[in-house]
């Protein structure tokens, strides 16, 4: 799934959403994920970035006005 700039609740905005099918295309997809949310988050230097796992093939990244600017934090929703 290409990036995609949504916004969603909370203040948050939606910098990608995908599913992948091998450990290499998570890393990929993660790193030029997490790197674009970087770039868009040094525009205003308020948000910070959150990598949320929803399962083990499904990620995404958003900016969050939850997370510090400068700063990414993982969110694991597999984990109980």
């Amino acid at each position: 799934m290409a990036i995609q700039q949504l916004l969603t609740a909370k203040d948050e905005q939606l910098v990608a959403d995908f599913v992948v099918t091998t450990l290499e295309e998570r890393d990929s997809k993660l790193d030029s994920a997490v790197s674009f949310a970087h770039t868009l988050a040094s525009i205003d230097a308020q948000l910070g970035i959150l990598v949320t796992r929803h399962d083990f093939w499904r990620f995404s990244v958003s900016l969050s006005e939850d997370v510090p600017y400068g700063q990414v934090q993982e969110c694991d929703l597999t984990q109980p």
